[in-house]
């Protein structure tokens, strides 16, 4: 299918660290999103998910002001949620908190987050989120490396100006780069993106190239790889200083891709599929919240598990530039094809 044109949409002015936050309700134990999700485009007015995710994760932090030991240094570790319905761009959230646990190891959140839609309150989301608090004494640390091997951060063009050489080498084409930077206009307004030119994304533009030959082709679907160094942007569009903004902003990322990653790792595009986008979601930390700071370089690498029953199962995970694990994500994610779709299907057993 030809790629048209990007749509108009407003500018974005807005910091990550603002974009994410909340603010008590009226109602005891809700919390409301300062910002409203930005719409995907001018014809699509659902959020990008990790809204939905970074809010959430935020309320559950902000609860913690009144937990049962307010003393104690909790710390995230795991948020496990479900997609019970896209967001809209637009329209501000509504964080429904419940404590589930409260002791002096741990904190558990359920977060329910709900917008008006179409004249009624409708859950979007749920977050189970689980705090810890810090340890000490601990001796124990490993880290698994990325699978594949990528260039430094210093050594690769920005993303700008690999979709530039991209264009100016004849492999993609003008629309396809306008409308690349006009769909993921979001994710490179608040991070700095430095795509790998080793991963499948870094050459096909994100998969809107999809009739790109890339150096994976040759690899097991399950083997196949690709990899971005992201920090968030300086200045204006960051603005992170807490241990929980920078998490938030950590699991919102970690959304990024994850439901289209298996398009595109099969050479087809955000237009092959009749439906595609996650239902589900399990975010983990393995570090603590006060030692992250996304204001440097991050690598992260996705892959692609298994694909069956019309859903697909993919991963990321992040590290620091010393190589250590910072957090992972995975998703199960609907993908149903177009009707009609001569494309066959793909049996990886």
């Amino acid at each position: 299918m030809a790629i048209k044109g990007p749509q108009p949409l407003p500018p974005l002015t807005e910091r990550i660290a603002d974009h994410l936050d909340v603010k008590p309700s009226s109602l005891p134990g809700h919390y409301e999103s300062v910002s409203t999700g930005n719409k995907r485009g001018a014809k699509d007015a659902s959020a990008y998910g990790g809204w939905s995710i970074g809010v959430g994760v935020r309320a559950a932090f902000a609860s913690l002001s009144t937990a049962k030991y307010p003393s104690q240094n909790y710390h995230l570790y795991s948020a496990v949620g479900n997609f019970l319905g896209p967001a809209l761009g637009g329209e501000k959230a509504l964080c429904a908190v419940r404590s589930i646990r409260d002791t002096r190891t741990f904190a558990t959140r359920l977060v329910e987050v709900k917008q008006q839609v179409r004249g009624e309150v409708r859950t979007v989301m749920t977050i189970l989120c689980d705090f810890q608090a810090e340890e000490n004494g601990v001796d124990l640390v490993y880290s698994a490396p990325p699978r594949g091997t990528y260039a430094h951060w210093s050594k690769i063009e920005p993303v700008d100006e690999r979709r530039e050489t991209l264009l100016k080498k004849g492999i993609v084409t003008e629309e396809e780069a306008k409308f690349h930077a006009s769909a993921l206009r979001m994710i490179y307004h608040y991070f700095d993106n430095r795509p790998c030119p080793e991963g499948i994304f870094g050459q096909n533009l994100s998969g809107l190239a999809s009739h790109v030959k890339t150096t994976q082709d040759h690899l097991p679907m399950t083997q196949k790889t690709t990899a971005d160094w992201f920090r968030v942007r300086d200045g204006k569009a960051g603005g992170l200083s807490t241990p929980a903004e920078h998490v938030g902003a950590v699991a919102f990322l970690m959304d990024c891709f994850l439901a289209f990653s298996p398009l595109v790792f099969t050479h087809r595009s955000f237009f092959d599929a009749a439906a595609v986008g996650s239902i589900d979601f399990a975010f983990r930390l393995f570090e603590r919240n006060d030692k992250i700071d996304f204001s440097q370089w991050h690598l992260r690498e996705v892959v692609t598990v298994a694909a069956a029953e019309g859903r697909t199962y993919s991963e990321a995970r992040l590290w620091n530039e010393d190589g250590k694990i910072i957090a992972n994500m995975t998703q199960q994610s609907i993908l149903r094809p177009l009707p009609g779709s001569k494309k066959e299907p793909l049996s990886l057993l």
